[in-house]
């Protein structure tokens, strides 16, 4: 399975106004949310080393399940170099994904578990 949704939307993307107040997320708050989410299903997320263009977390689930994870928020793009590790990520035949809100963690979550 593949999983990549983060394909860049524009700096000024003129859809972005659609959203209600409070809809956007801080992406250190959605990090937060995507540990405790991974840690309740008894999985692991790990914060990758800072290192250019390599994804955010590592999320270990229970069945050998593993996926890549691109924490960003409505506002912000993926830079080249994110895109191409991403792309190489799945080449490779990992998982692999850029999420931007709560309810694409849970739909990742999800589909990757199985559940």
């Amino acid at each position: 399975m593949i999983v990549y949704n983060g394909i860049p939307k524009p700096a000024r993307d003129p859809g972005r106004k659609h959203l209600k107040p409070g809809a956007l997320i801080r992406e250190v708050s959605l990090e937060r949310w995507l540990k405790a989410e991974v840690e309740k299903r008894g999985g692991r997320c790990i914060k990758l080393v800072r290192s250019i263009g390599i994804p955010d977390r590592l999320v270990l689930l229970p069945g050998g399940k593993m996926v890549f994870i691109e924490l960003k928020t409505h506002y912000n793009d993926l830079s080249s170099l994110q895109i191409w590790w991403l792309e190489h990520i799945i080449q490779l035949g990992f998982d692999a994904a850029c999420i931007r809100d709560k309810e694409a963690l849970i739909n990742l979550l999800n589909q990757v578990s199985d559940v």
